[in-house]
Order: C-alpha cells, then sequence, then structure tokens
C-alpha cells in the first residue's frame, strides 16, 4: 500500500462512515418490503376467504368495522 493510499474495502466490511445511518436506513427498507407483502397477504386471504365463505368473511367484516367505531 503506498503512502497516503487508503485500504481496500473487502466485500461487506463498513466504510465506516455514518454505519448506524446505514443501519437506519436497511431497516426502514426492509420494513416497507415487509409491511407491503403484509397486505398484500391480508387482501389475498380477504378474497380467499370472501370466495371459500362468504357468509363467515362478512360476519368478520362486520365485527372489525364495529370495532373500529368503538375505539373512535
Amino acid at each position: 500500500m503506498a503512502c497516503g493510499a487508503a485500504r481496500r474495502r473487502m466485500s461487506g466490511e463498513s466504510s465506516g462512515a455514518y454505519p448506524d445511518e446505514r443501519q437506519i436506513v436497511r431497516q426502514m427498507a426492509m420494513t416497507r418490503v415487509i409491511t407491503q407483502q403484509s397486505a398484500e397477504n391480508m387482501t389475498y386471504v380477504r378474497r380467499l376467504l370472501g370466495e371459500k365463505q362468504p357468509g363467515f368473511s362478512a360476519a368478520l367484516e362486520l365485527a372489525l368495522m364495529l370495532a373500529e367505531l368503538e375505539l373512535l
């Protein structure tokens, strides 16, 4: 290594510059992905339940709406 030259980083090694901020950004991105996947899964399950058990699905939706009204 030449005098004054920076050492090359290995793959996966932190640059040392703002490591906490990078971790926070990664966590926020992962949270966004998980939240989106969760919403898609919930939509899928509701649709499937509505097709297979429409009466039970309607009862659950009504219970959810009533619970939301109680919170207001």
